[in-house]
C-alpha cells in the first residue's frame, strides 16, 4: 500500500502500516489474565495428580502383600500395571465427570461477575473442546499414576513378605510420598501468594485516589462510522446522540470525549 501510494505515505515521514488479527485485537487487553487462569488451573491439577499419586502409592503399599501373592502365581508385571491403570482410569475419570459438570455453573458466575468490566464476558460458555480437554487430561493423568507404584518382582515374592502378610513402606516409596507432599504443599502455596497479591492489589486500587469522583458516571463507546460522511454529518450524528441521551430519565448530564481515563491507551 506504501508503495502504490507513495503521495499519502512519504517515505521521510517515518509512517508505518501495522497488520493485527482480529482475535488478538478483540482479546489482547484479556490476555494476561487468561495466562493467570491458565497458569491457576495448571498449579490446581498438578495439586490434584499429586493427591491421587499419593493416595494410590500409600494403597498400593498396603497391597504389597497381594501384589506379591499375584506374582508368586505368575502374574506379570504388565497385568498389574493393568489393574492400577483401570483403578487410575475410574479415579480420574469420576474427577473428570464431577468437573465437567461443574464448569458449566461455575463459569457461568465467572462471566456475571467479569460483565461488570466487558459486556463481551457474557460470551463466554463451555462448549465440547472442555470435554476432549477433560478427557484427555484424565486419560493424561490415569496412565502417570498407574506407573507410580514399584510392583513386586518375581524375585521379591517369597521368604517374610508371604509369610508375615505384612505390608511396609519402602525406602523408595517413602521418598515418593515425601515428594508428592511437598509438590501439593509448593504449589499450594504459590496460588495462595498468587490470590493474596491479586487481592490485595484490587483493594489498593479501589482504594487508590484518583482525583475524580467517578461514581453514578457511566462511559460507553460511541462508534461514529465517519466513511463515505461529511465532518458536519458527524458532527450532527454526536449532537443528536447527546441530545437523545440527555433526555433519559435520571441522566443529569452528558459529555462528549476523545480519550476516557483509564480506558483508551495514551
Amino acid at each position: 500500500m506504501m508503495k502504490e501510494h507513495p503521495e499519502a505515505y512519504s517515505p521521510k515521514a517515518g509512517e508505518r502500516i501495522v497488520a493485527v488479527r482480529l482475535r488478538e485485537q478483540i482479546t489482547s487487553r484479556a490476555g494476561t489474565v487468561f495466562w493467570l487462569l491458565w497458569a491457576a488451573s495448571g498449579l490446581v491439577f498438578l495439586i490434584a495428580c499429586s493427591n491421587a499419586a499419593n493416595l494410590i502409592l500409600a494403597r498400593t503399599t498396603r497391597r504389597e502383600y497381594e501384589l506379591a501373592i499375584r506374582v508368586a502365581l505368575g502374574a506379570s508385571s504388565g497385568g498389574l500395571r493393568g489393574i492400577l491403570l483401570a483403578e487410575s482410569l475410574l479415579l480420574c475419570g469420576g474427577g473428570a465427570v464431577i468437573g465437567v459438570l461443574s464448569a458449566r455453573p461455575l463459569v457461568k458466575m465467572l462471566a456475571h461477575y467479569a460483565s461488570r468490566f466487558s459486556v463481551r464476558a457474557l460470551d463466554v460458555t463451555v462448549d465440547s473442546s472442555m470435554l476432549w480437554a477433560g478427557g484427555a487430561l484424565a486419560t493424561i493423568a490415569a496412565v502417570t499414576l498407574a506407573f507410580v507404584p514399584r510392583l513386586p518382582v518375581q524375585g521379591d515374592a517369597n521368604g517374610t513378605k508371604l509369610a508375615g502378610g505384612r505390608s511396609r513402606v519402602t525406602a523408595n516409596a517413602s521418598g515418593r510420598l515425601r515428594g508428592f507432599a511437598v509438590t501439593q504443599i509448593a504449589a499450594s502455596f504459590l496460588l495462595m501468594a498468587g490470590a493474596a497479591t491479586l487481592g490485595r492489589t484490587r483493594v489498593a486500587l479501589r482504594a487508590a485516589g484518583t482525583g475524580m469522583d467517578t461514581r453514578h458516571v457511566l462511559t460507553l463507546n460511541l462508534p461514529v462510522n465517519s466513511y463515505g460522511r461529511t465532518p458536519d454529518q458527524v458532527v450532527d450524528f454526536c449532537r443528536e446522540a447527546l441530545r437523545r441521551i440527555a433526555r433519559l430519565p435520571g441522566v443529569d448530564g452528558v459529555a462528549l470525549g476523545t480519550q476516557t481515563p483509564w480506558r483508551e491507551r495514551g
